[in-house]
């Protein structure tokens, strides 16, 4: 760790000292290859993205809660709430406005 602070030092009075009007602020820590794996292997945060609309994604989120909460809460009865998440979601997609949950 001592040595990489030192080499950066070095780096960086190397560079400044070449070129006295250079700020310092521009002068990189990083090396080329340093730089690269930040850049390419740091930086590959891809992921998948759902394409469901919101309402989907609701239904799917609010169906598996409350029907995993059901059947915890009860083993005996095993309440399932599903059918009534869903009549309740419809009840809301039914009456809010279409554009409520959007930025305007």
């Amino acid at each position: 760790m001592v040595s990489r602070i030192a080499a950066q030092l070095e780096t960086v009075l190397r560079i400044a000292v070449a070129d006295r009007r250079r700020r310092i602020s521009t002068i990189s820590l990083l090396t080329e290859a340093e730089r690269r794996q930040v850049i390419d292997e740091f930086n590959d945060t891809a992921c998948a993205v759902d394409t469901a609309t919101f309402v989907e994604q609701f239904e799917r989120h609010g169906c598996s809660c409350c029907g995993s909460l059901a059947r915890s809460a009860s083993k005996a009865t095993s309440l399932l709430m599903g059918p009534l998440v869903n009549a309740r979601i419809s009840l809301l997609v039914t009456y809010v406005p279409a554009g409520w949950f959007l930025e305007a």
